[in-house]
């Protein structure tokens, strides 16, 4: 049984957020970029969001990829990925940034792309929709439930689909807005359940299942 994240609690707290200005000089950093913010893990499946961003800069030339998060000891194996895949000018990895940079980040980015092989709830996702930019997410776990449209979810294993939504999401204008619409009406179904009613509906169900 699928049990959305506690709605309230979701994303971040800090109303405030970094205008573009500051944050463009702070982290040297232009528009038309790809976020994804989520720490390092190997799980997070930043290697193949590499693969996928090499063949978007064939078709997309000045599009660029900014990562936030912890840096665990995987990120070795991603930066050597970086210069392999001859990436160094177009990927940055920003590390932990404060809130209102992070949000500032949201507000200003072509397309969050979520491209997690596990996520029980995704943080990112919430807060893409919450703030109302462009998201699409692998069809992983909770995510597809959490986005609830298939147009915007992509196998995290294949990075060719991938990088063909992610040119489909920034050159067709129609399809951007239906994002955003789509994730607006999210928020506003998430905001309406009854948290408290499904997980005691969960409990009950595993209850009753262990005294048969």
């Amino acid at each position: 049984m699928y049990v959305p994240r506690r709605f309230p609690k979701i994303g971040l707290q800090q109303k405030k957020e970094t205008d573009w200005q500051s944050l463009e000089k702070k982290y040297s950093i232009s528009k038309k970029y790809l976020l994804y913010p989520a720490a390092t893990w190997s799980h997070k499946n930043h290697i193949r969001l590499l693969e996928a961003v090499r063949i978007v800069n064939e078709r997309i030339p000045d599009i660029k990829l900014i990562c936030t998060g912890n840096k665990t000891d995987y990120f070795s194996v991603i930066e050597k990925k970086i210069y392999e895949l001859k990436l160094e000018k177009f990927v940055k990895f920003l590390g932990i940034v404060p809130e209102e940079d992070l949000i500032g980040l949201y507000k200003n980015t072509s397309l969050v792309v979520i491209p997690t092989l596990y996520e029980a709830g995704s943080g990112p996702l919430y807060e893409a929709m919450r703030y109302e930019v462009p998201v699409i997410c692998a069809n992983t776990t909770s995510l597809p439930e959490t986005i609830a449209d298939k147009r915007f979810i992509f196998n995290p294993d294949d990075e060719v689909s991938l990088s063909n939504l992610i040119v489909e999401m920034i050159s067709n204008k129609e399809l951007f807005q239906e994002n955003l619409i789509n994730s607006r009406n999210r928020m506003n179904e998430l905001s309406k359940i009854d948290y408290l009613k499904n997980f005691w509906k969960v409990y009950e169900k595993l209850i009753s299942s262990k005294s048969i």
